[in-house]
C-alpha cells in the first residue's frame, strides 16, 4: 500500500498538464502492460537472492535481455560523444595539469 492507501487507487485522479497524454491513456497503457513483460518475476528474484550472498555485488545489475540491450545502447552512446567532444572536454584544465 502506498501512503495514501493502494498504489493503484490514484493512478486516475491527476492533473492534466498541457502536452501530456491523458490520465486515461497512460493507466490503460500500464494495464495494458500489466503481466505482459518480458522479464521473468521468479528468475529476477532468484538473480537478486544471488547477489545478495556475494562478496562483492555489482553497484547496478540489469535484469533481462532488453535490460541489457539498452544499457549496452547507451553504452555506445556515451563512448562515441567521449570520443567526439575529448579533446573540448579536457581542454577546461588547468595548464599546469600534466597530461
Amino acid at each position: 500500500m502506498g501512503r495514501h492507501g493502494p498504489v493503484h487507487a490514484g493512478l486516475g485522479n491527476h492533473r492534466k498538464v498541457p502536452g501530456t497524454p491523458s490520465g486515461l491513456n497512460v493507466v490503460s497503457t500500464l494495464l495494458e502492460h500489466n503481466h505482459n513483460q518480458p522479464g521473468d518475476p521468479a528468475k529476477a528474484a532468484a538473480a537478486i537472492v544471488t547477489l545478495a550472498a556475494v562478496a562483492d555485488p555489482p553497484l547496478r545489475i540489469q535484469l533481462g535481455a532488453d535490460s541489457v540491450a539498452r544499457v549496452e545502447a547507451k553504452l555506445r552512446l556515451v563512448q562515441q560523444e567521449l570520443t567526439t567532444w575529448r579533446t573540448l572536454s579536457v581542454s577546461t584544465d588547468h595548464d599546469t595539469l600534466n597530461r
